[in-house]
């Protein structure tokens, strides 16, 4: 079974897309398969017609140069630009507002080159190289649900963790093994079932799965009571000024815990 026939070009550090993730694995190019997918003896890539559009062996849609209309059939077709716009994107204006109201400069800085895909399980996640991924139903609008915008600023915050903890990413693995095994490791972030009262700020807290489960819940009560009518209950409202305090204390002053002190103080 042959490697990537692009061979010395998958690695080059000097093309354009470069990834050294990629450059590891010389069959990424068959997602990991190269007997199930389309036999491709020239190297490039193949490629077959769905609902008018060309589309290669990875699910990629094919952009070939200087055409708008692709053949009908399938076949190999050289050149052209290669993307994958419906599973991979930048954030866009809307979602990188809310995270630096939520996270501020400090919390955004970590954002700048991330990348949103659409995750294959029915689980967000977030990945040390700049990755986000979240679930189909709030991939295309993270904004249009409480969850959505619960899960944006959770999965942001790890990327904040990745950048600013050494060991981070470890200690997330390792509390992923925990939680299998039966620990919450997010219950101490939860405030919905314990007293977040008694930190003084996120680093108090356990474990970071927990941290990352107060700013996510930060992000959704701000969210509520700054832009929709509906009324927060007394729990919420104490939690959300306990949460503010906890960000500030954290060094995560932003837009939202300003909001938060001149609306509930």
């Amino acid at each position: 079974m042959s490697a990537d026939p692009a061979g010395w070009e998958l690695v080059n550090p000097n093309r354009g897309g470069y990834s050294v993730i990629e450059a590891t694995n010389w069959y990424s190019y068959v997602s990991n398969n190269p007997v199930k997918y389309y036999v491709d003896p020239t190297g490039k890539v193949s490629w077959v017609v769905q609902n008018g559009k060309c589309i290669d062996r990875r699910g990629y849609e094919k952009k070939p140069s200087g055409s708008n209309n692709p053949p009908s059939g399938g076949g190999s077709w050289g050149g052209g630009r290669t993307s994958r716009t419906s599973h991979r994107r930048r954030m866009n204006p809307k979602e990188a507002t809310f995270v630096h109201e939520v996270l501020g400069n400090q919390g955004f800085l970590a954002m700048r080159t991330v990348r949103i895909r659409r995750a294959s399980g029915g689980r967000a996640s977030a990945m040390p190289w700049g990755t986000i991924s979240s679930r189909s139903v709030d991939y295309n609008n993270p904004m249009g649900s409480n969850y959505g915008r619960n899960s944006l600023i959770h999965e942001a915050f790890h990327q904040v963790q990745y950048s600013s903890k050494n060991g981070a990413f470890l200690k997330l693995v390792e509390e992923q093994i925990l939680k299998i095994f039966g620990k919450d490791v997010y219950a101490s972030g939860n405030y919905k079932i314990t007293s977040i009262a008694q930190y003084s700020d996120l680093d108090s807290m356990s474990y970071l799965e927990a941290q990352a489960q107060m700013v996510g819940d930060f992000g959704e009560l701000y969210y509520t009571a700054k832009y929709t009518t509906t009324p927060l209950s007394q729990i919420k409202k104490d939690a959300l000024q306990e949460m503010s305090r906890i960000m500030k204390a954290s060094g995560y002053e932003s837009e939202a815990t300003r909001w938060v002190d001149a609306n509930f103080s």
